[in-house]
């Protein structure tokens, strides 16, 4: 599905998105100025993405009673990433203080660039920016699915000093290959979905995590 669909956000709410017909890169309303990294564009988003009404009210609710009250409500890091050139010096903590400058509190999320970044073992999985090259997908275990055709991720797509509010990151695998990119989208395309979501503390595990044998939650 779109992350956001065209036209889902009025134009005169949403000061930071510039195109209706593209959709806008921010996934749930926020207070007060929306912000990119360089702090070059803003404006206001006061609606949210047809993505997140989606994980949080369709999605959410064809969950049983007792896996609803296995998830917890969890702060979501929903603010831009900004691919920077090579020679800017980029990283995986400035892309995470990107993340950082805005938060969503909710019950369904999507991953963020930094925890597909932190999940691969490749040495040169350093930066979004790093990433906007080929890398060997079966070295990142959040790709290691055999049919996986790339997804949304959750944050804003923000390049410096140029205006990208119709952009988000994703995980984009190359079609008949064993790379991927993170790379950004437009949002009114169509792309994949892996729900995120947080237990509660509460909850009890068998397993001991490993593939033969994975956690599995206790039920009652």
């Amino acid at each position: 599905m779109a992350y956001d669909e065209k036209n889902h956000r009025t134009a005169e709410k949403n000061t930071y998105c510039i195109s209706s017909q593209l959709g806008c890169g921010v996934f749930a309303s926020i207070d007060g100025t929306f912000k990119t990294p360089d702090n070059q564009y803003y404006g206001t988003v006061t609606e949210d993405s047809s993505i997140k009404e989606y994980l949080n009210t369709t999605y959410y609710n064809s969950l049983t009673e007792e896996a609803r009250q296995q998830v917890s409500s969890h702060n979501y890091d929903i603010g831009a990433v900004e691919y920077l050139d090579e020679n800017k010096n980029d990283s995986v903590e400035k892309n995470i203080a990107g993340e950082k400058m805005y938060q969503w509190n909710g019950y369904v999320g999507l991953a963020s660039v930094s925890d597909l970044l932190k999940a691969s073992i490749s040495p040169s999985c350093t930066s979004a920016t790093e990433q906007y090259s080929n890398h060997d997908r079966n070295l990142n275990y959040l790709l290691e699915l055999p049919n996986e055709t790339g997804y949304w991720l959750i944050n804003a797509f923000a390049q410096e000093s140029r205006e990208r509010s119709y952009g988000v990151w994703a995980a984009v695998v190359l079609e008949n290959t064993g790379w991927f990119d993170i790379n950004h989208a437009y949002l009114a395309d169509l792309g994949g979905i892996r729900p995120v979501l947080y237990l509660s503390s509460d909850i009890i595990l068998s397993g001991t995590g490993t593939s033969a044998d994975p956690f599995t939650i206790m039920t009652s």
